[in-house]
């Protein structure tokens, strides 16, 4: 999702999308003390975009400064969904997050599971996420359903081992599935150690009602805006991605994508 100098050309022709980067980017200096503009502009050779304490604020940044140069353009969105960090920059732009609450967060995230590198893997796989579920019992919280982007797949996370098990029994059966290029379990029970953490660091944010109708991808739902506090952030690092469930949701409030 992420790729050396993917800013480049709207940074230089677009002035909205790049003074939106230079906001981010003083903000970045600050709470993570590198500079966010250096990291996207670096050769794919010596880019570190790969690793997700710099991956992360890159794409909340990416993220932010699309949404600004939309505006400039006359173009609003009527809600808002973001998928796993994305959803701190949906956050940021339906008003519930200021943009320096949003940066601190995402560097936050970014560093504690940055930790838990080669930990796992993750993979998608090619059945629905109940079928998923059956597949997986047995397996405790060596393995879990990460996301759920779609009714007819799923993303699983956790141990290596355990997961190869699984996607060698599906494969035997036809079953279309493939290991994702990431080097973290994301969304898995390898998480859950960093949960006090994130929400002791982020004491003192304040999230705002939101401006915009705003679908969480944590519980599949709308919310307010002000439920989320740092006990919802650590759910969303931790829990699954209900993207599918949101998606359904806002299309049965009337948006279209």
């Amino acid at each position: 999702s992420q790729w050396a100098g993917m800013h480049r050309e709207l940074f230089a022709e677009e002035p909205s999308y790049r003074a939106a980067l230079e906001a981010c980017d003083a903000l970045v200096r600050r709470h993570a003390g590198w500079s966010l503009l250096d990291e996207l502009g670096a050769p794919e050779a010596t880019s570190r975009l790969q690793e997700t304490e710099v991956a992360q604020p890159a794409l909340l940044a990416v993220q932010v400064a699309m949404a600004e140069l939309w505006r400039s353009l006359d173009v609003r969105p009527g809600a808002v969904i973001g998928h796993s960090v994305g959803e701190i920059a949906a956050a940021h732009i339906a008003g519930v997050l200021s943009l320096e609450e949003a940066v601190r967060l995402v560097v936050l995230r970014g560093r504690l599971m940055q930790r838990t590198k080669g930990l796992g893997k993750m993979a998608l796989v090619g059945v629905p996420a109940d079928e998923a579920a059956r597949l997986l019992e047995g397996a405790g919280d060596r393995l879990t359903i990460a996301a759920v982007n779609d009714p007819r797949s799923a993303v699983l996370a956790g141990d290596e081992a355990a997961l190869a098990d699984v996607l060698r029994r599906l494969r035997g059966e036809g079953v279309d599935c493939r290991l994702l290029p990431v080097s973290h379990a994301f969304h898995s029970a390898q998480m859950a150690p960093l949960d006090r953490e994130l929400e002791a660091a982020l004491s003192g944010l304040s999230p705002q009602k939101a401006a915009l109708p705003l679908f969480s991808t944590v519980t599949g739902a709308p919310v307010a805006g002000s439920e989320l506090d740092p006990a919802y952030w650590a759910r969303n690092m931790r829990e699954r991605v209900r993207f599918a469930g949101a998606v359904d949701a806002a299309l049965a409030a009337g948006y279209r994508i």
